[in-house]
């Protein structure tokens, strides 16, 4: 009898199956309702007319339009951070940050298809405009950690892009990715029915129709370990959806979750109208999110995916690197060794029969046949 089908919002069953820690997520039942309401955001000064383009009051990057479908304005690119990353790493000389946004994160090095950071300020931090996966990694010099973030909507061959990031480190460097699919859930079931549950599925089938996986925060963990890096792990962390939860500090994560989605969410009108929904449905559905997640009895969180891994030495493990030669060769070899058919594999069986008969009428009978 088939196993029944674990709902995609289902966090309950999906956390045991994932791995992770919900513990943290008890309802504040006293909690009935949460601060915001019209929340006004500026747009960003710093975008330059011609690298960016507007729609709906929002901007997105005109670099390569259309390799990000997400804004790129400080309504979404305002972040707090306690932690630059959780890889051990150790006094890095060069760092890259792939869609490094707003420039926060970058210590060192940026790259980003979005020329909106500061220009002045910060005599070791360059910034690049700069298409990772169409364009070679020809920074000048090997890295020795490479942070991504929020790459769910990004690449059409991520496992690609992370081989590129690969080459260009320094063995025993390290890759480090922040992201989150687009599926929310819930351990009570509270957002079953809702914009929110709804968002999950539209997401998925805009990602369909452009050619992304919305889920591939799961798979970051296989594609390092298949790229050839070690030493690789996964951390899922449940992080809140606005201010449900009793514990004081996930309330405050929970604010920020609110605010940042709640300024994503008009951003969101390209993947909506992708998967196939007019422009007013699409305003009407993304009005219905918003009010989703302002709406108390709802206690929606994100898997927030952390995975991180590192380059080997040479002298360290023997690992075969994958790369488009080694792909090349490998099937030049198949290609290039006869593969028998059942017909030639009936017929050696029978002159292996026929050369067995005759010895043994030879060596008990004295007889050549």
């Amino acid at each position: 009898m088939a196993e029944p089908k674990i709902a995609h919002t289902d966090g309950a069953k999906l956390s045991v199956l994932r791995g992770y820690d919900t513990s943290h997520l008890v309802v504040d039942e006293t909690w009935m309702r949460q601060r915001s309401g019209e929340i006004q955001f500026p747009k960003s000064k710093a975008v330059e007319a011609q690298d960016a383009i507007v729609e709906d009051g929002r901007t997105y990057h005109g670099y390569n339009a259309g390799s990000y479908y997400l804004p790129n304005d400080p309504c979404y690119s305002q972040e707090e951070h306690e932690r630059l990353g959780l890889a051990p790493v150790r006094n890095p000389r060069n760092v890259v940050d792939v869609c490094t946004g707003t420039g926060i994160w970058a210590t060192e090095y940026g790259s980003d298809l979005s020329a909106i950071q500061p220009r002045e300020g910060v005599p070791n931090c360059t910034f690049i405009q700069h298409d990772v996966e169409k364009e070679e990694w020809n920074y000048g010099c090997k890295f020795d950690y490479a942070y991504f973030r929020y790459m769910v909507t990004c690449f059409d061959d991520m496992p690609a892009v992370l081989r590129k990031a690969r080459d260009s480190l320094h063995e025993g460097g390290y890759i480090e990715i922040f992201d989150t699919p687009l599926q929310a859930l819930s351990m009570d079931g509270s957002i079953e029915g809702t914009a929110l549950e709804e968002w999950g599925e539209v997401g998925r089938a805009a990602g369909r129709k452009l050619g992304r996986d919305m889920a591939k925060p799961r798979r970051y963990k296989q594609w390092l370990e298949e790229a050839g890096f070690v030493d690789v792990v996964e951390t899922i962390i449940a992080a809140p959806v606005n201010e449900w939860c009793q514990d004081e500090e996930q309330k405050e994560i929970g604010r920020f979750m609110f605010h940042d989605f709640y300024a994503l969410v008009g951003g969101l009108k390209k993947l909506v109208l992708a998967a196939g929904y007019t422009s007013d449905e699409a305003d009407d559905f993304l009005s219905r999110i918003r009010q989703t997640i302002e709406d108390p009895k709802v206690h929606a969180y994100y898997e927030k995916y952390i995975v991180y891994g590192r380059k080997p030495r040479a002298d360290e493990v023997p690992v075969k690197l994958y790369n488009a030669e080694t792909e090349k060769q490998s099937n030049e070899r198949v290609d290039s060794e006869e593969v028998p058919t059942f017909s030639k594999m009936v017929l050696s069986s029978l002159v292996t029969c026929q050369d067995y008969v005759r010895t043994v009428f030879k060596n008990r009978l004295g007889l050549n046949i």
